[in-house]
């Protein structure tokens, strides 16, 4: 049962392999918990093709999260963008726009985000999100 989805920076640290307590959760099981979103899974694609190591290295890397269901933002997912967007333009604390597609998705499905970047997520209403890098 999916329950959580992956932020790009813990993709980033799962495939660095440097993060003991994420990879502390992830050995726990919570692999069949897990769901990637479409601007993620891009933004991946994106590090592989500007990576030094060249793109087939790295995409061999991130390959293991193809196996996760994908999120696509869909419908659902803009009207809780444009939802989230318009509170953060009228208070003043816009986040990235891929960010910002990113806890549309989450939102919209009533998934936790897993990712370190909480000043910006943290802005988000209604937004579920964990950082698992903390011990």
């Amino acid at each position: 049962m999916t329950r959580f989805v992956l932020d790009t920076n813990a993709c980033i640290q799962i495939v660095r392999g440097r993060c003991e307590p994420l990879h502390s959760r992830l050995e726990q099981g919570h692999w069949k918990d897990l769901a990637l979103c479409s601007i993620v899974w891009a933004e991946l694609l994106v590090g592989a093709h500007l990576s030094p190591r060249g793109y087939e290295q790295e995409r061999t890397r991130i390959e293991p999260f193809r196996q996760l269901p994908l999120l696509p933002f869909d419908q659902t997912a803009a009207e809780h963008y444009a939802e989230i967007r318009t509170h953060l333009q009228r208070v003043g604390q816009l986040i990235g726009e891929r960010d910002l597609m990113i806890a549309a998705i989450t939102r919209a499905h009533g998934l936790t985000l897993i990712t370190h970047n909480i000043r910006e997520f943290e802005r988000v209403p209604g937004l579920a999100f964990e950082d698992w890098e903390l011990p």
